[in-house]
């Protein structure tokens, strides 16, 4: 019974999305409740492109989002404002550890990048002859 009630909420929050597909809440409901294993993914691929356009709508205008620059002059108050304050040995050790994870992240990241580069490459090739 409970699977049925969540059928049929996921078939009535899609005819609602296709029919408002400007309500941005609606839209991240849907892609909410089909983002799961149990659903096709090309069967929803409609909803996983008007999630995408809400988002960039939503960001538009968001200067943290966008990865927003501070001036000269707010860089320098910030420099001073953190002038003075302790940092325990403790905090240096997790922020150490986090830098070098990222590090690693962004190696192996590279690494699976030139890996399927190559893959392609080769089928490619392979293709041809």
């Amino acid at each position: 019974m409970i699977i049925v009630n969540k059928i049929f909420q996921n078939i009535a929050h899609q005819l609602l999305a296709k029919n408002y597909y400007n309500d941005y809440k609606l839209i991240h409901a849907v892609f909410r409740m089909s983002n799961s294993k149990q659903y096709g993914s090309r069967k929803y691929a409609w909803v996983r492109e008007l999630q995408s356009k809400a988002m960039s709508e939503i960001m538009i205008g968001n200067q943290q989002a966008k990865g927003n620059i501070p001036s000269k002059e707010s860089k320098r108050k910030m420099s001073e404002s953190a002038k003075g304050k302790i940092i325990s040995e403790e905090t240096k050790r997790k922020i150490s550890k986090t830098l070098k994870i990222n590090i690693l992240l962004k190696n192996i990241k590279k690494i699976f990048l030139k890996a399927k580069l190559e893959r392609k490459k080769f089928h490619i090739q392979k293709k041809q002859s």
